[in-house]
């Protein structure tokens, strides 16, 4: 049996500041998550434009994290899948091919990266 997954806060990685609440099923806890502060939100934003920033201007480093992402994923794929399947009922089969296309999907787009001729779009 899998323990429920702790979703950590973006700002400050921890829970010392942020009320949660258990994402439960009848009997069994699927996830601890975080219910930020407005305080909270704006931080993250902040955060994000930042690292978006970074992100436009690394397109090697770019490739390497969204294949590394996607190897992680792969190698989590039936702890994944189960994961679904606990907390929204959904088909075993059906959470495996979800995996398998969120592990697709990452792979394209780290090799379009490297891609010279791939169009290229502005940053938020």
């Amino acid at each position: 049996m899998l323990h429920p997954m702790t979703i950590k806060s973006a700002t400050s990685g921890a829970f010392d500041h942020v009320t949660t609440f258990d994402s439960t099923r009848p009997r069994e806890a699927v996830a601890i998550v975080p219910i930020p502060s407005a305080d909270d939100v704006r931080a993250a934003v902040a955060l994000a434009r930042d690292a978006g920033r970074a992100w436009d201007a690394a397109g090697t480093a770019r490739a390497t994290a969204l294949g590394a992402l996607a190897a992680g994923l792969e190698s989590r794929a039936e702890e994944l899948a189960e994961l679904m399947v606990r907390e929204v009922g959904k088909p075993v089969i059906e959470a495996r091919a979800e995996v398998a296309r969120a592990v697709g999907v990452l792979r394209y787009y780290a090799q379009v990266v490297l891609d010279p001729v791939a169009e290229e779009f502005a940053g938020a």
